[in-house]
């Protein structure tokens, strides 16, 4: 791993949208969620994040 640091504090900005699974519990979303490949990874996969 490598981080590059210029010297300039960089501080992220963004939204992300966590629910606890618990919320959607019985519902037709928590049946289907699972044919969204999105929501499903591996612990050792990362979501990279890119600052513009």
């Amino acid at each position: 791993m490598e981080i590059e640091n210029d010297g300039k504090v960089y501080q992220p900005m963004g939204h992300a949208l966590v629910f606890h699974s618990d919320l959607i519990q019985g519902t037709n979303l928590a049946k289907s969620i699972n044919e969204y490949n999105f929501f499903s990874y591996k612990a050792n996969e990362a979501l990279h994040l890119v600052g513009a």
